[in-house]
């Protein structure tokens, strides 16, 4: 008998001893892949799952946007990220959506395009003829699949999964990293400390932090960061604060990509437990798999042309107006999806007849937001 040992033959004790080691190898391959696969189970059993497949018809979709759409945007995957405003951790269901954002990823080149939606813009949330601000469809109209509905119905879009967070998963997400490098600026600082802002979130999520002592690149802890993500007044108003979302989003985005196990570890932690989505954990995990090879993008504030209007309390009072909603969605599928001659649904197209005629704004109205 021979092998691969120059040539020499074994004896039958050398080779029941090589094959023992033979098995002990796999063996402790094998329980390394059940202690990954338990680790895996336990971190993503933290997790809020929703299944809204039931709820959100792809049918229904490809019926508005026609089938044409429907396959330009199946080489992208769209989520809706909420960041829900209910002063309450852990609850998701209720509350205004303040944060909306829409994450476009390109699933050939990995690029990930993110946009927000003002949180007072004026659409059907209802997608019924109910007209109100958007951030309203969370609370008004099932949660969040009631959001993705919204988003979906207004702007022809395919979102079929969704991401909710609330305050502290920002928080614990950003403590976990380490930080964040913010240049802040002397309107801003100026904004964030006409009251005790600091100290009056940190008290509301059972934190403590010290507060933001000046102006410029400085390093922001979980709380302060958050802070400078929520202001508005003093401070641009909610186009400016939705550019900063987007902007501690993009950092977060970067020190993630290039984080250390421990730091990962600690991420996962902190922030599973905070979110519900409509993700699977296998569906995560193929997400965080491709990860590295992320690049990260932020496109404006939509809409992008727009003015602003006091309506009756019945449509949400003080609301930002689309000028028109049709333009601003040929736009939204320019910048997400490259689509440089999209045409709206007829859907989009008579809603945004329907907000001109109860607004009195049309294209003549409007005014170019740069955020």
């Amino acid at each position: 008998m021979s092998d691969n040992n120059g040539g020499k033959k074994l004896s039958k004790k050398q080779e029941r001893k090589k094959r023992r080691k033979i098995f002990l190898i796999v063996e402790i391959v094998l329980l390394l892949f059940a202690l990954i696969a338990l680790f895996i189970y336990l971190k993503f059993g933290m997790i809020n799952f929703r299944d809204i497949s039931s709820e959100i018809n792809m049918d229904d979709i490809t019926d508005q946007i026609g089938e044409d759409t429907a396959e330009a945007l199946s080489g992208y995957t769209n989520i809706a990220l909420f960041g829900v405003d209910n002063r309450t951790n852990g609850n998701y269901g209720t509350g205004n959506s303040d944060t909306i954002m829409i994450m476009s990823i390109n699933n050939d080149t990995k690029e990930v395009r993110v946009g927000s939606v003002y949180r007072d813009t004026f659409l059907d949330v209802g997608c019924d003829g109910s007209y109100f601000k958007a951030n309203a469809a969370y609370a008004r109209h099932g949660g969040a699949v009631g959001a993705v509905k919204m988003l979906n119905y207004n702007m022809d879009l395919d979102i079929t999964n969704y991401v909710t967070v609330d305050w502290k998963a920002l928080v614990n997400a950003i403590d976990a990293v380490g930080g964040l490098e913010i240049d802040v600026s002397d309107q801003e600082f100026a904004a964030m400390n006409k009251k005790p802002f600091v100290q009056e979130v940190a008290k509301q999520l059972g934190m403590s932090s010290d507060n933001v002592t000046h102006s410029g690149l400085q390093k922001l802890n979980g709380i302060q960061a958050l802070v400078y993500c929520r202001i508005r007044k003093g401070a641009g108003d909610d186009y400016a604060r939705a550019s900063r979302q987007r902007e501690v989003l993009g950092l977060l985005f970067d020190k993630v990509k290039h984080a250390s196990l421990t730091e990962i570890n600690a991420l996962v932690d902190g922030i599973l437990p905070q979110v519900e989505t409509s993700f699977s954990a296998v569906e995560l995990i193929k997400l965080a798999t491709a990860f590295k090879d992320y690049s990260y993008n932020q496109t404006k504030g939509f809409p992008y042309a727009l003015n602003t209007k006091t309506l009756s309390g019945s449509y949400g009072g003080s609301v930002v107006v689309p000028c028109t909603l049709e333009d601003n969605v040929k736009r939204l599928h320019e910048m997400l999806f490259d689509e440089t001659d999209y045409v709206p649904s007829a859907t989009v197209t008579n809603i945004s007849q329907n907000i001109s005629y109860i607004t009195g704004f049309t294209s003549d109205s409007a005014i170019e937001m740069d955020y």
